[in-house]
């Protein structure tokens, strides 16, 4: 008996809500993990395991254990009322892990033993709201598939439209939900529209399937010539495919549009949005061709097309004219407001990711409609299908970004992933009835392939901050992986000067290259024994060229000097600075993991933690260590009385400056902050009053070559680092507004920074001037007041700065020429005093390209 047709309309837009929540929920995952599980391919690879498999699990367990027995339209209502609550309790376990993991790691050995307890404790927490998730697929498929007509009509669709509400879910939750609502907010936005899917659903049920159950057709076939474990193979290989062109894109556009949360969520909503059209241009292209062909053409294109992507990518990275106007690391297009570089990102992005992810979004309902067979055991067929591509995306996102990208990197590595779909599309079409031009197109394919392989470079033509161009530069070193991609060059005329890259942003030079570089370094590393001597064991977050580690050791009176580095191309791309012989002393101990991990698992206190919280428009990885939470691991990580330094650039914008400044006031009872030029902040923080204690002697500063590594910067004398001071609690607290804290739930800097608009030196100087302000504001602590001359001409040093922003160089000259009269013996008046351009026109002169 033939079956009323059904208005497919109202199941789509389900469909769309379904994904929209779904993919809020990744995100807030997968940033979860980044911040709790640690910033690592373990973090990724917990979270795609976890949620992919949890959805393949779901899609092939629910025509085994409810197909029978519920209405599939009622079973899909339960659903997602399952997904709403489910998604609600477990997202509140994820507060828990940090504590779990550091106990778990003093009754388990470390290394592989504890990796795995973090990524099961993390895949548990996902399993049940992702299988629930992956079960509404073969769920609607058995409310909407009655006939093979229904299989060509809406298939596809029902995975495309799913795929458009994940976009528009991700798209959402990284540029609105997230930021608005914060982590868990954005979890009870999802929830409340799956409980708004399962409501409309239960009323569509009641409208017009009440009391009939929906009967597929089992007698009618769905014929095919591929055999059904080729086809399985398809489908798995296709999703490995998919999900390495992901990770290996992420990586390589990052080349172009930064590193920014909004580029990369650019990114992922982009490439669903091209998977999503995919499935939906299935139903008009499936009227023309046979599923077979298309199939199998479909892998040759997706081969050629990404082949063509990076191509296009190594194209304008290539040309120094197209890199000027695309690049968001070129003066050009920094230059610009932060809309219109989002939205010249999203142009890149379309132009090379949306090709190739058109076919692959067609690929999986072809697949899964060959593999149906027939319409009998709908569901079972369905649900196996979703299991063998989500299987396959688990194995491509984990192998591309744990072997294919730190082996062959973003080049070669999606060569050879393209080697693959260009074997599919053979065997694909070798079974099928095509015409002969599929040999021709195979040909065709596979020698773009084999020339691709042969002569496209095996890298990025990539240089990224023009900052690294101030002199001729060569590459001596790159590695690409998911945590970045790390870059150290040479200098031309003297090799030994060198700087170290990640992402194309500067984190570190050879000492006596690049000044503020080598004085923040420097400084990082004496500053905390000025203020006392009595510090005995240290850590120091971050390795980069190793010179502050170099600095640090060369105080005898220090024990431990331990590191705690997360990303291990750094750590190989330090051998290349002579500074990193330092890791050769008996007290230096190199710890290759997350910081937060760290933290968490040392059972020694620490007397002195330092830390680098680098921060720039388009890179925002390190908002995680400008924390309330971060912040709190290294109190808590500290002896009685030890001292937590972090260094912050000056030029943030004004507002993001004072949400670290209020944010580490929430945590440290004493701070104090000192500040060395306009762009360079070093925030101490403490359980004791900071200053006042016996700091190091200036013999012992002498003898450990502090005086000499900071005398050419005019701070060789122990008296004149503790001068730098410029605020302490009582001026802070008085000056700053109640305002948001930068913590894990909410984290403002993620996206401030980005929209801030143009003119480091003008937030250099708003900062300094709010600081001096701040200083005014309070007392000045009598152990300051103790330091004599010194601190009268650390503030006419200050004074002298602004008047330099500003642009007033012959008032600042003539303040610091008196101030050398009055005070000769100063080396750093006199080394101001001989500086004789404006902060503006020496920021135009690094700009311009050598």
């Amino acid at each position: 008996m033939a079956s009323r047709p059904v208005s497919a309309l109202p199941f789509f837009v389900l469909a769309f809500l379904s994904g929209t929540a779904a993919l809020t929920y990744e995100v807030v995952w997968a940033k979860t993990f980044a911040l709790t599980f640690g910033s690592s391919t373990l973090a990724a690879s917990a979270s795609v395991a976890g949620f992919m498999g949890g959805m393949g699990l779901g899609a092939h367990l629910y025509p085994r254990l409810v197909e029978e027995r519920v209405h599939p339209l009622r079973a899909y209502a339960a659903l997602e009322f399952g997904i709403a609550a489910t998604a609600a309790l477990f997202s509140a376990g994820f507060q828990w892990l940090p504590g779990l993991f550091a106990a778990a790691a003093d009754w388990l050995p470390g290394g592989v033993s504890l990796d795995v307890f973090r990524v099961l404790s993390a895949m548990s927490l996902l399993i049940v709201p992702a299988s629930l998730m992956g079960a509404t697929f073969p769920a609607l498929c058995l409310v909407m598939l009655r006939t093979r007509s229904d299989v060509d009509q809406h298939l596809g669709w029902i995975y495309g439209w799913n795929t458009l509400g994940a976009a528009a879910g991700a798209l959402a939750a990284g540029f609105v939900f997230i930021e608005v609502l914060g982590l868990r907010g954005s979890v009870a936005l999802a929830c409340a529209i799956n409980l708004l899917v399962g409501l409309a659903a239960l009323l569509l049920f009641r409208i017009r399937e009440e009391g009939r159950r929906p009967a597929p057709d089992s007698t009618e076939g769905i014929p095919t010539r591929l055999p059904a474990g080729t086809t399985g193979l398809v489908l798995f290989a296709a999703g490995f495919a998919t999900l390495a062109y992901e990770i290996l894109w992420f990586r390589a556009l990052r080349y172009l549009v930064g590193n920014s949360t909004y580029a990369l969520s650019l990114i992922f909503v982009i490439f669903l949005l091209g998977l999503g059209v995919g499935g939906l241009i299935y139903r008009p292209l499936l009227r023309r061709v046979s599923a077979e062909a298309l199939l199998g053409v479909s892998q040759l294109g997706i081969a050629v097309l990404a082949l063509g992507a990076i191509f296009a990518e190594i194209f304008i990275l290539g040309d120094y004219a197209l890199s000027e106007q695309l690049s968001v690391f070129s003066p050009l297009v920094q230059a610009q407001p932060w809309w219109k570089r989002l939205l010249l990102s999203s142009e890149i992005a379309l132009c090379i990711m949306l090709p190739a992810t058109l076919l692959m979004g067609l690929a999986f309902p072809l697949a899964s409609r060959l593999f149906l067979g027939s319409l009998e055991r709908l569901g079972r067929r369905v649900g196996f299908a979703t299991l063998l591509s989500n299987l396959g995306s688990i194995v491509g996102s984990i192998g591309a970004a744990v072997v294919i990208l730190p082996l062959l990197g973003t080049v070669t590595g999606t060569t050879a992933v393209a080697f693959v779909n260009l074997g599919l599309g053979i065997l694909i079409l070798r079974h099928s009835q095509s015409p002969p031009w599929w040999k021709r197109a195979a040909a065709a394919a596979a020698l773009v392939l084999c020339a691709g392989a042969l002569f496209l470079p095996t890298r990025m033509p990539f240089r990224g901050e023009r900052a690294a161009e101030r002199v001729a530069t060569e590459l001596v070193f790159e590695q690409e992986d998911d945590l970045g991609t790390v870059q150290v060059r040479a200098a031309r005329r003297n090799p030994e000067n060198r700087v170290m890259l990640i992402d194309g942003s500067m984190i570190a030079a050879s000492r006596g290259f690049l000044e503020p570089f080598d004085r923040k370094q420097t400084l990082l590393a004496h500053l905390p024994l000025a203020i006392d001597g009595s510090l005995r064991r240290t850590l120091n977050v971050g390795l980069a060229s190793g010179s502050t580690l170099e600095a640090i050791a060369g105080h005898p009176e220090l024990v431990t000097l331990d590191t705690v580095e997360i990303n291990p191309a750094v750590a190989k791309g330090a051998a290349f600075f002579s500074e990193s012989q330092a890791l050769g002393d008996p007290r230096a101990r190199l710890f290759v993991e997350d910081a937060v991990h760290h933290l968490l698992r040392s059972p020694e206190g620490y007397d002195l933690v330092i830390s680098d919280g680098k921060q720039n428009k388009d890179y925002s990885g390190n908002s995680k260590v400008l924390s309330w939470e971060f912040f709190d691991y290294a109190r808590r990580s500290l002896s009685g009385c030890g001292l937590f330094v972090h260094w912050i650039p000056g030029n943030l914008d004004g507002e993001s400056f004072e949400i670290v400044v209020r944010t580490l006031l929430d945590v440290f009872p004493e701070v104090e902050i000192f500040v060395d030029g306009a762009e360079s902040v070093l925030m101490v923080g403490s359980d004791c009053p900071i200053g006042g204690r016996r700091g190091m002697s200036q013999s012992s500063f002498v003898a450990s070559g502090g005086a000499e590594q900071l005398g050419e910067f005019g701070l060789g004398q122990v008296e004149t680092l503790k001068a730098l001071w410029v605020a302490g609690r009582p001026g802070l607290e008085a000056i700053l507004e109640p305002g948001p804290l930068n913590d894990w739930n909410h984290m403002p800097l993620e996206y401030r920074n980005y929209r801030a608009p143009g003119g480091k030196q003008k937030d250099a100087r708003r900062n300094l001037e709010w600081l001096v302000e701040a200083g005014g504001a309070g007392p000045t602590p009598q152990w300051v007041r103790r330091l004599g001359p010194d601190v009268e001409i650390a503030r006419i040093v200050r004074e002298a700065l602004l008047l330099r922003m500003a642009g007033e160089d012959s008032r600042a000259r003539g303040l610091l020429r008196e101030a050398v009269a009055d005070h000769p013996d100063s080396l750093l008046l006199r080394r101001e005093n001989a500086k004789k351009k404006s902060i503006g026109a020496k920021k135009k002169l690094l700009r311009d390209p050598s």
